[in-house]
């Protein structure tokens, strides 16, 4: 079973229970809900599929080269593409020392940003697809 659940909502519950915490996770209509004693935690699903972070990644066309951990951006594309849905679109940008990643879909959008060390070219502008965009596709259900 595969679930969207929001970042926010999960960085609440996180708030509210610790690692040693047990709870149980049941899921109503499209309201995920967890319990533990004393507290009933449920939050809206996200309609959709979870992006396909590796054709995302392999999507990019480089433009310049830049100076940071690749597990870091990948986490940083995979962290965006949480608001993923039938329409999604992707933009990987740099400017002032930065990298940013966007997604955006009919589910909302979402961005990061990264500190990045220019190695060779200049590292301003999208990297990704004409007109700056890439439109992404679900991931495959397994």
């Amino acid at each position: 079973m595969n679930l969207l659940i929001p970042a926010s909502s999960l960085a609440r519950l996180a708030q509210l229970i610790t690692n040693k915490d047990e709870v149980q996770v049941g899921i109503t209509g499209k309201t995920v809900v967890f319990i533990k004693e004393g507290l009933m935690f449920s939050a809206r699903l996200m309609e959709g599929q979870y992006a396909d972070v590796d054709m995302v990644m392999n999507s990019l066309k480089p433009r310049f080269t830049v100076l940071t951990n690749a597990e870091d951006v990948r986490n940083m594309v995979s962290s965006v593409c949480g608001v993923s849905g039938n329409e999604n679109r992707f933009r990987l940008s740099f400017g002032g020392g930065r990298l940013r990643a966007v997604c955006e879909s009919e589910n909302g959008a979402s961005k990061m940003e990264m500190e990045v060390t220019a190695l060779s070219g200049t590292p301003s502008g999208d990297c990704c697809g004409q007109n700056s965009r890439a439109r992404i596709s679900p991931r495959p259900r397994r």
